[in-house]
């Protein structure tokens, strides 16, 4: 299943399977009318590709073209939604024939049985993930970057790019809890969430990793690319108005950045990224720092000095 990179997906996704579903069986009843008044059947019962054509199917398919990983549920629920169809057929043919009819209908029923299973099983999985999202900021928690990581290394493997891990803290949090409360504490984080969400490459990867701490996952074709993007990154916190009840504030934040090497497991890189964002906050916060064998360089300066 796709990691989704904000809660909201999740819950879009959920309501359209849901409708989908409820599209299908108010498909599934006319053919009671079809029956009951002799109606003419249209092609999305009568078909051989009749799954394809259907809201379902259609839904489907978008599932399936959208979806990068582990396809598996989305298979088994498209290979029962096209025999319920088959199912279907049947019985259409043997109407007018009591002999094989009841035969036929059963067989429906059986298949339709196997479909609501296999959709109430992606049901189930999109739930537990959408567990694994933080309800304040939407975006996945630290148990998905774990998941996500394994993933994120074998890639690696097969490219010629690097990735990085860039872990931001909010500077001076506890004042701002302590000056106007955890409410307004609550808005700055949601706020700060929706800001890296919207503001990170569509390739990358953001999460809650705890309290005032978010994590990005990127994949740079080389340092510079990843510096721009940082320092991006870091001017737009800067210079956003965070809106409160009383009014507007501005915030910093300090990163501290490091690669993902091979071979590495992930704590270890979180480890020397956290190393380096501590040395940024006790010098001076409001900066990014790069942890490059154990020298905490910073990136605004090196940027600065090359471009002169």
């Amino acid at each position: 299943m796709l990691q989704k990179a904000m809660i909201s997906e999740i819950d879009i996704e959920l309501m359209t399977l849901n409708q989908a579903i409820r599209d299908h069986f108010a498909w599934a009843n006319k053919l009671i009318e079809f029956s009951l008044f002799d109606d003419r059947m249209d092609i999305s019962f009568t078909d051989p590709k009749s799954h394809e054509i259907c809201a379902f199917g259609h839904w489907l398919r978008l599932q399936l073209t959208s979806s990068e990983e582990d396809t598996a549920t989305l298979l088994a629920i498209e290979a029962t939604h096209e025999i319920m169809h088959d199912a279907m057929r049947e019985v259409i043919n043997c109407i007018g024939n009591q002999r094989t009819l009841r035969e036929k209908l059963n067989n429906y029923f059986h298949a339709q049985m196997h479909f609501l299973e296999a959709t109430d099983k992606y049901k189930t999985e999109l739930i537990s993930l959408r567990n694994c999202y933080d309800t304040l900021t939407g975006l996945p928690l630290r148990q998905l970057l774990y998941k996500d990581f394994s993933r994120i290394a074998s890639l690696r493997k097969n490219k010629s790019s690097t990735f990085y891990l860039s872990l931001i803290d909010i500077d001076y949090f506890k004042s701002v809890n302590d000056s106007w409360g955890h409410n307004v504490g609550d808005i700055i984080l949601q706020e700060l969430g929706q800001l890296l969400a919207a503001n990170v490459r569509a390739s990358d990867r953001c999460y809650r990793f705890g309290g005032e701490e978010f994590i990005i996952l990127q994949e740079c074709q080389n340092y510079r690319d990843f510096t721009a993007v940082m320092l991006r990154i870091m001017d737009l916190i800067r210079k956003h108005r965070f809106m409160i009840p009383t009014g507007c504030i501005n915030i910093t934040v300090t990163c501290g950045t490091t690669t993902v090497r091979e071979g590495n497991e992930l704590q270890a890189i979180i480890d020397r990224a956290d190393k380096a964002m501590y040395f940024g906050k006790q010098n001076g916060r409001d900066q990014c720092r790069f942890w490059s064998e154990n020298k905490m360089i910073d990136i605004e300066k090196t940027v600065s000095a090359m471009a002169m």
